[in-house]
């Protein structure tokens, strides 16, 4: 970085750091070669040789597949969208990695209150009668950073959108969370996490640090609102208006969510946890329950709910749930149960995927349910599904509708 006197700074030009991409938008360098295009939005210096740049996409929505508007959103299709990380070799930076797991780059989520259908004002060719309201992640904009003293990083960021609304900056959009391994050149098992997703006629912007010391600990269990690092003794209850996200640390009594939201990344659970007739959630990468996992009773609500990359020693039953839940999917590692895991009576799609289940593994009754690669010890039944897909399965017998898959 250059350094002196402010009247000498005001002589030094401003030019792109060694290694990083020259290209125009139009996809030519300065040297009018074609090269690949990148959307970089926010960064953070996690030290002098380690750069964290969010890319916030192509912003394409609708050009690709007439089937499918989202998928000029996806991974594929949108390369550099995420986070990347860039390491500074005394000469010049290179691109390590680009992080997008959990983040849903193309996969479109409701709102409540937000338009739904199609916007016939806003149409393109493969979407003459409109392209869909519905906002989709597309990359990222604004973050921050911290580092650790373990030698991990947090990131907090605020993603991008396309949707046919006509105006991108405008959609309501997601804040989301992950831990990198600051010495990591290549990536884990480190997945996003939806912290909140903006209401109707609202937007994120960004995340500041406010002044004063970090919280290790809520002061009481029904007081888990903010966002924690240590070790709580007790039981944890999570209500209406409260937003309790725990980055590492455990719990050692049960945890119970009648509203709100809840998050769970790198955290150990004594006991069990329930998600009882309200709330969001986010449970993993790397959270381990000692007890049982229960989601009942879940009204249509907005945000993402998941659970990823953790283990569960007992059962899981996720059972009469109005919004779409993750149980493991391509961009959400699959978990490890050390019981039997049900799935019964949802009305919104269900994803089952990637998932090691000691005892069996039961889908009934969901209005559309996806079954992939997932490992059961027992049997492996399916019934009664009005949309089922799935295969790659194995089990000690495949039963119903999941006979083969």
């Amino acid at each position: 970085m250059p350094s002196g006197t402010s009247a000498a700074l005001l002589n030094v030009p401003i030019s792109i750091l060694p290694g990083f991409p020259t290209s125009l938008a139009s996809g030519m360098n300065q040297a009018g070669a074609t090269t690949p295009v990148m959307y970089p939005f926010g960064i953070f210096f996690a030290n002098a040789n380690t750069l964290y740049v969010a890319d916030e996409g192509n912003g394409n929505i609708g050009t690709l597949s007439s089937s499918n508007p989202y998928v000029d959103a996806t991974p594929q299709n949108n390369p550099s969208a995420g986070l990347q990380k860039w390491l500074f070799n005394g000469t010049s930076w290179t691109l390590l990695y680009t992080l997008t797991a959990g983040l849903g780059l193309g996969e479109p989520y409701t709102v409540p209150g937000y338009p739904t259908g199609n916007n016939s004002a806003h149409t393109d060719t493969l979407f003459p009668g409109g392209l869909p309201w519905a906002p989709a992640p597309d990359g990222l904009r604004n973050m921050t950073g911290r580092v650790n003293r373990d030698g991990t990083v947090n990131i907090w960021a605020i993603t991008s959108t396309v949707s046919g609304g006509g105006d991108q900056g405008a959609d309501p959009n997601q804040l989301v969370f992950i831990t990198d391994e600051l010495a990591a050149t290549t990536p884990g098992t480190e997945q996003f996490q939806v912290l909140r997703t903006a209401n109707a006629g609202e937007v994120l912007r960004g995340v500041s640090f406010a002044p004063g010391q970090p919280t290790s600990n809520p002061t009481s269990g029904n007081a888990c609102n903010g966002v924690y690092n240590g070790t709580f003794n007790g039981n944890i209850n999570v209500s209406a208006g409260q937003n309790c996200v725990f980055v590492g640390g455990s719990i050692t009594g049960n945890v119970k969510v009648s509203g709100g939201n809840l998050s769970l990344s790198n955290v150990s659970v004594g006991g069990n946890v329930q998600i009882l007739g309200g709330g969001t959630f986010s449970i993993g990468p790397a959270t381990v329950i000692n007890g049982n996992l229960q989601v009942q009773n879940l009204p249509m609500s907005m945000g993402q709910n998941q659970i990823c990359d953790s283990q569960i020693h007992g059962n899981v039953l996720v059972q009469n749930n109005g919004v779409a839940i993750v149980v493991g999917s391509p961009s959400c590692l699959g978990n490890v149960v050390g019981g039997n895991l049900q799935v019964q009576n949802n009305t919104a799609p269900t994803s089952i995927y990637g998932n090691t289940v000691s005892g069996n593994l039961l889908v009934q009754s969901n209005a559309s349910a996806a079954v992939f690669s997932d490992n059961a010890g027992g049997n492996l039944q399916c019934t009664d599904n009005a949309i089922l897909t799935g295969g790659g399965n194995t089990a000690k017998k495949t039963l119903g509708q999941c006979a083969g898959l």
